[in-house]
């Protein structure tokens, strides 16, 4: 469980890393399981990553077929622990997910430096009003991702900026709502020419301190974030491939207007 300090934190900032939190009897078959499945479709020569001869460029370089999505062994970082946290800061309420199974963010060598994205900013859950902390993604690495080698960026804090009195915002909408504010307009234009400032220093913004993060880490490691905050996929520079792994936990009460939204878009 998290203590009050780290709650505190955690929901003020909307990310919390726990270095350590998961055990190697997790992280490691899932590891193992990766690594025979890339050797086999040429990623890895069973000591070192292969730069791929055809380099993908960003925002393209994804990559994790069926034999690795679907993969048993995934489920082991699903642990009791780990949902015992999040249910603590959920007010014990049932959790619900996404996937039946946490899911592989795997990134190629796509780029020859590293940059500050201004594009792909999103959130993963509706801005629901009067919904706050409707839930908590994990982030955790199967290799150490270093600085600026494609580990997943957010903007800690944004998920106190922008949100509705009444209704719902989609993704899309948010950034409309966030854009009014000079550093959002900042970060998601193309022609920002110091976007990587909010890298090094915070920015105050209705009240509310902001700051990209950039979610770097090793085994075992794992980040927290509250689902209405922005982020993005980074570039990945470095030879070696950024092998992380998410699960999305929802409350139930939001997991209920998840689907009273899907029910009336249906419907409409």
């Amino acid at each position: 469980m998290l203590n009050d300090d780290q709650k505190a934190r955690l929901r003020d900032r909307g990310v919390l890393h726990l270095p350590g939190f998961l055990p190697e009897a997790a992280f490691r078959p899932v590891r193992e399981r990766v690594e025979r499945v890339m050797l086999d479709e040429g990623h890895f020569d069973g000591t070192d990553w292969i730069v791929p001869a055809e380099r993908p460029k960003w925002p393209n370089g994804g990559f994790a077929g069926k034999r690795i999505k679907k993969a048993k062994e995934l489920r082991l970082l699903d642990t009791e622990d780990l949902r015992a946290t999040i249910q603590d800061l959920l007010d014990g309420e049932d959790l619900f997910t996404f996937m039946d199974r946490p899911q592989p963010l795997f990134t190629l060598n796509n780029a020859d430096e590293w940059f500050l994205p201004s594009t792909i900013w999103h959130v993963d859950l509706p801005r629901f009003a009067g919904c706050d902390e409707p839930g908590y993604q994990m982030f955790t690495f199967l290799a150490p991702v270093q600085p600026r080698c494609g580990g997943t960026l957010v903007v800690a804090g944004s998920h106190r900026v922008g949100n509705p009195s009444t209704g719902v915002l989609r993704s899309k909408r948010v950034k409309g709502v966030l854009k009014r504010y000079d550093t959002f307009a900042d970060l998601l234009s193309a022609k920002s020419k110091n976007r990587e400032r909010l890298l090094e220093t915070s920015e105050t913004v209705d009240g509310v301190e902001v700051q990209v993060v950039e979610f770097t880490g090793e085994p075992g490691d794992v980040w927290l974030m509250d689902m209405r905050l922005l982020h993005t996929l980074a570039p990945n520079p470095s030879p070696a491939p950024r092998l992380m792994v998410t699960q999305r936990y929802v409350r139930e009460s939001a997991w209920q207007l998840l689907g009273e939204l899907s029910r009336t878009e249906a419907a409409a």
